[in-house]
């Protein structure tokens, strides 16, 4: 073993004969590994579409966390159930958060808590419903205990592990919050006058001033058919 310099020296000499870099760093080993694109991707599958997604870690900004960008004219199909899931890499934390948030008398049944959460994850997925209600219901079907989606304190939830939504309109970003439900509200007829819009243009063939770059996920019409003349 080494215990002093002396073990030290002579433990250096004898790998650095074998390799003369034995403890050099390599670039590897300074830079944090590329996050895993199961756990954080760079998108996620929504009613609403694929929504980009971005991360940052900056604890004590509003940005910490995921960034989910939704298009103000899909703001009205988006499912904000899904979103409450959060992205796979947040999702057993933020569930062993919630659970940390319930009072000490009802969280007591919730143990132990890595335990109850892992096997809550592998029994459940979003498109099942609300997180919240859902785990509260699967606790509750065990029995001795009754549980509602309300007990859970979303006060006491960190923020980062909350997906960070961001509407935006073309390249404006027109609201932030880390509330869904409070989101859609507060821009329902800004949505439903955008969607108007542009269901307006492709019914009746024509373009649409600002870019489309998807197919909206409301739009159940093709538009009428468009002759480009050749060479255009």
């Amino acid at each position: 073993g080494v215990h002093s310099r002396p073990d030290f020296e002579r433990w250096r000499a004898a790998q650095e004969r074998r390799d003369p870099q034995t403890l050099f760093l390599r670039r590897v080993d300074l830079i944090a590994e590329t996050p895993d694109d199961v756990a954080f991707p760079a998108e996620i599958g929504t009613s609403a579409g694929a929504l980009a997604v971005r991360y940052r870690h900056a604890p004590g900004t509003d940005e910490d966390g995921a960034t989910v960008r939704v298009p103000l004219v899909a703001r009205g199909d988006l499912d904000v159930q899904a979103l409450e899931w959060s992205v796979p890499g947040h999702r057993a934390e933020l569930v062993q958060a919630l659970i940390r948030s319930l009072p000490t008398r009802v969280r007591a049944r919730f143990q132990p808590v890595e335990e109850f959460t892992s096997g809550f994850l592998q029994a459940h997925a979003p498109q099942q419903g609300a997180l919240r209600g859902t785990l509260a219901s699967w606790r509750s079907q065990a029995g001795g205990l009754d549980v509602v989606a309300s007990d859970f304190d979303m006060a006491a939830i960190p923020p980062h592990l909350r997906p960070r939504i961001e509407v935006s309109d073309g390249d404006r970003t027109l609201a932030v919050s880390r509330d869904a439900a409070e989101l859609q509200s507060r821009l329902f007829d800004r949505a439903a006058a955008a969607r108007a819009e542009v269901l307006q243009a492709f019914e009746g063939g024509r373009w649409c001033a600002r870019a489309v770059a998807e197919w909206p996920a409301f739009a159940t019409r093709l538009p009428v058919p468009l002759d480009v003349p050749a060479g255009l």
